[in-house]
């Protein structure tokens, strides 16, 4: 029997330091740790969803999945960049996806979008995660309908109150999004 690793997230806040700005995001766990947690971190990089927007996130997650234009010339997929402005230029963490019978990832390396050795440096090579095919698709799945939300959440938030119906809109959007499970995800 094959192991499979396990994929979940989580909301995290980023209270900011020097270099950082206060963040609020979408922290990809594996086997209920963060990535940072697993490889290390480097510099000040946090999770790529839930920051720029639900059609930015739905295209790296159609990215998880081969589909759409990669955006790193390289085809790599970003998991984690800058705290601040998320942009490759500071650095981000990214991985090489495999999808065949399994769905792996692994090569991951801090890199910029520029040809300096000296910053775009791989992690352990030997680490690599595989996931069950059913379980991936069901975990981003998941996301995208947590990421309605959210961002739905964060729209009402910024116009000050004015849906006075605000836990009822929430609710109709959620059992919307929730009926759309049966859809299924891009396939390879």
């Amino acid at each position: 029997m094959k192991k499979y690793s396990k994929l979940s997230w989580r909301k995290n806040f980023d209270q900011g330091s020097n270099f950082k700005v206060e963040r609020e995001y979408f922290e990809i766990l594996i086997n209920g740790k963060s990535i940072n947690q697993i490889l290390g971190s480097w510099g000040n990089l946090c999770g790529i969803f839930g920051r720029f927007g639900f059609e930015h996130d739905k295209q790296i997650i159609n990215q998880h999945f081969l589909k759409g234009k990669p955006e790193l010339d390289s085809g790599r997929i970003i998991i984690s960049s800058c705290n601040h402005c998320g942009d490759i230029g500071c650095g981000a963490l990214t991985f090489k996806l495999i999808i065949g019978k399994d769905i792996i990832w692994k090569d991951f390396r801090y890199e910029v979008d520029h040809d300096d050795d000296t910053v775009n440096q791989q992690y352990d090579k030997k680490k690599r995660f595989k996931f069950e095919e059913k379980e991936y698709k069901k975990y981003f799945k998941d996301l995208i309908i947590e990421l309605k939300v959210y961002y739905a959440s964060k729209d009402k938030d910024s116009q000050n109150n004015k849906n006075k119906k605000g836990n009822k809109y929430l609710q109709n959007i959620k059992n919307k999004l929730f009926s759309l499970k049966n859809k299924n995800l891009p396939k390879k």
